[in-house]
């Protein structure tokens, strides 16, 4: 089984399923707590997401926006 996110850069090779589960830091947390520790440390380091308020509604309704500000 191969585990493809989306959210790598283009060229990053796929990988199995057992390969996440011992690679990847997340699916190795035991407790819904500790998943939540780590988010909140991650999303305050991200600061500001400038392309939500375009990409977030473009993913819910599965369409292109008319406008798309960076793209004028």
């Amino acid at each position: 089984l191969l585990v493809c996110t989306g959210h790598e850069p283009p060229g990053t090779a796929f990988q199995t399923l057992d390969w996440n589960r011992e690679n990847n830091p997340i699916l190795g947390m035991k407790s819904f707590d500790e998943y939540e520790a780590w988010q909140q440390k991650v999303t305050a380091g991200l600061g500001s997401v400038s392309k939500i308020k375009t990409a977030l509604p473009a993913n819910l309704f599965a369409e292109i926006p008319d406008d798309i500000p960076w793209m004028n």
